[in-house]
C-alpha cells in the first residue's frame, strides 16, 4: 500500500498540522514537511532525517523562538529550506543565545534567513557538520556564525550586519567558506583563534569596522581568492601567535595597513595583490615571521608599502612599486630579499636603518649585495644571538662547523613537515643558517 510521504503545515482552520513540531513529531524518517506562509511561534528539535520546506515566499514564513534556539538540530542528517528564523526574547546574563544549534550531524540550511534579537544566528559544536547554502545570516546582537569546533560548508550566503564577528572559527574547527559575501560588521569580518582553522574560498570580505580578518592565538586559516577590502581597521590581521595562508588574494583599500603581522605573528602570502592602502601595504613587527612570495604591493602612497621592524621574514618575486616615500624599510629587522623589483618610491627603494642586516638580491643581479649596520661584527652578534639564543662568534671554526651541520640536519628533516607552518619555518631557517655559514666560516 502506497503511504504518502509528506505533511503540510499550515495556519489554515482544518489544517491537520498548526505546528512544525506536530508534524516533526508523526513524521517518519524520509519524510518531507511542507511549511505555509505565516508566523510559527515555537521551537523545534528535528531528531530525525526529515525535510522541511518552506512552501512560499522565505519572507512570508517565519518560525520564530523565544529565548531558546528555534532549531535544535539532535539527529545525524536533516535540511530545513525557505524559512526565516528568528530569535527573540530578554537577554540574561551568562546564557548563551542562537537561533540554530547545530551540535551534531549533518543539517543542510538552504535559502533561508537567520537572525537573533538576543544572541549568535548559528553555532556549530564539536559533532556540528552543517552545509549552509544561499543564507542571509544578519542583524544578530553578537556574532553571525561560530564554530566552536566541527566542520561544515558555507557557501554562497551573505553575512552582515552582526554586533560582533561576523564569522568565528576557534577550537580546532574546520569548514570551507565559499562564494560569501561577509561585510558590515560592527566588529570584525571574520576571526580564526584558538587553533581553529578553515578554508575561505573567492570570498568578499569587506566593510567591517574592525579588522575584515583577525588570525590570533594559534588560529590557522587558509585564504584563497578572496578579495578583502574597505575595513575601517586593517585588512588582514596576523596576531599574538596566529598563523596564516593567504594565496591568489587581492587585500587593498583599507584605512589602517593592508596586512598587519605582529606579536609573534606568521603569515604566507603568495601570489597576493596588495594595493591602494591608507597606511603601509605590509607591516611586520613584533618578532614576527613572514614569507611575502609572487606578489604585486603598489600604490600606498601616504606611507611604506613593506614595513619591517624587528623581524625576520622572507620576500621572494615580488613586484614593490609606484608608492610612498620608502619600497620596503626596515628597522631593527632581518630580511632576505630574493629576485624582487622594487621601484619608482619618492625617497628610496629600500632603507635599513643602523641595526639591521638584509641579505638583498634584486630582480637581474647575479651577485647577493649585502647591507649592514655601520657596526658590522656588532649587528651580526644581536641577530644570530636573537635567532639561535646564543652567540656562535664565541665558537671555534671546527665548532661551528659541526654546529651548522647539525642545525642544517635538524631543519631539513622538517622541509616536507605535512604542517605548513613547520615548513615555512625550515625554509627560512635554512636560508639562515646559510646565510650564517657564508659569514661565519672562513
Amino acid at each position: 500500500m502506497y503511504t504518502r510521504k509528506e505533511l503540510t503545515v499550515s495556519k489554515k482552520f482544518f489544517s491537520k498540522y498548526k505546528t512544525i513540531s506536530d508534524a516533526i513529531r508523526d513524521a517518519k524518517p524520509g519524510f518531507k514537511v511542507f511549511v505555509e506562509p505565516g508566523t510559527y511561534y515555537e521551537n523545534i528539535i528535528i531528531d530525525k532525517d526529515v525535510e522541511i520546506i518552506g512552501k512560499g515566499s522565505v519572507d512570508d514564513i517565519v518560525l520564530f523562538s523565544i529565548n531558546i534556539s528555534a532549531i535544535k538540530m539532535q539527529t545525524e542528517c536533516a535540511s530545513v529550506r525557505g524559512i526565516t528564523i528568528r530569535q527573540g526574547g530578554k537577554v540574561e546574563e551568562k546564557i548563551g543565545y542562537s537561533a540554530v544549534s547545530s551540535y551534531m550531524g549533518s543539517l543542510t540550511l538552504e535559502n533561508c534567513v537567520i537572525s537573533s534579537e538576543i544572541g549568535i544566528g548559528i553555532i556549530v559544536t564539536e559533532e556540528g557538520n552543517p552545509i549552509i547554502r544561499e543564507c542571509k545570516i544578519y542583524s544578530n546582537k553578537d556574532s553571525g556564525v561560530v564554530f566552536l569546533g566541527g566542520s561544515g560548508i558555507i557557501e554562497n550566503c551573505e553575512i552582515y550586519n552582526n554586533g560582533s564577528a561576523n564569522v568565528e572559527i576557534s577550537s580546532e574547527a574546520d569548514p570551507v567558506l565559499r562564494g560569501c559575501k561577509i561585510y558590515n560588521s560592527k566588529q570584525w569580518g571574520v576571526v580564526v583563534m584558538k587553533k581553529g582553522r578553515g578554508t575561505m574560498e573567492n570570498c568578499e570580505i569587506y566593510s567591517n569596522a574592525l579588522d575584515n580578518v583577525v588570525i590570533i592565538s594559534e588560529g590557522y586559516p587558509v585564504l584563497k581568492s578572496c578579495k578583502i577590502y574597505s575595513s575601517e581597521e586593517s585588512g588582514v590581521s596576523v596576531v599574538y601567535e596566529g598563523r596564516g595562508t593567504l594565496e591568489n588574494c587581492e587585500i587593498y583599500s583599507n584605512a589602517k595597513p593592508n596586512v598587519v603581522i605582529d606579536n609573534k605573528g606568521d603569515a604566507l602570502l603568495k601570489s597576493c595583490k596588495i594595493y591602494s592602502g591608507e597606511q603601509s601595504g605590509v607591516l611586520v613587527k613584533g618578532k614576527s615571521r613572514g614569507i611575502i612570495e609572487d606578489c604585486y604591493i603598489y600604490d600606498h602612497r601616504h606611507d611604506h608599502q613593506i614595513h619591517l621592524q624587528g623581524t625576520i621574514g622572507v620576500l621572494r618575486n615580488t613586484r614593490i612599486i609606484d608608492g610612498g616615500n620608502y619600497g620596503i624599510y626596515v628597522e631593527s629587522g632581518y630580511p632576505l630579499i630574493y629576485y624582487c623589483t622594487i621601484k619608482n618610491h619618492l625617497v628610496e627603494d629600500i632603507y635599513t636603518d643602523e641595526y639591521s642586516m638584509s641579505s638583498i638580491l634584486l630582480e637581474n643581479e647575479s651577485l647577493e649585495r649585502e647591507t649592514k649596520s655601520r657596526d658590522d661584527k656588532p649587528t651580526n652578534q644581536s641577530k644570530y644571538e636573537q635567532i639561535f639564543g646564543f652567540n656562535p662568534y664565541d665558537l671555534e671554526q671546527e665548532e661551528l662547523k659541526l654546529w651548522l651541520l647539525e642545525e642544517q640536519k635538524k631543519w631539513l628533516k622538517r622541509i616536507n613537515a605535512p604542517s605548513l607552518e613547520r615548513r615555512q619555518e625550515a625554509e627560512q631557517m635554512l636560508e639562515i643558517i646559510g646565510e650564517a655559514e657564508k659569514e661565519l666560516l672562513k
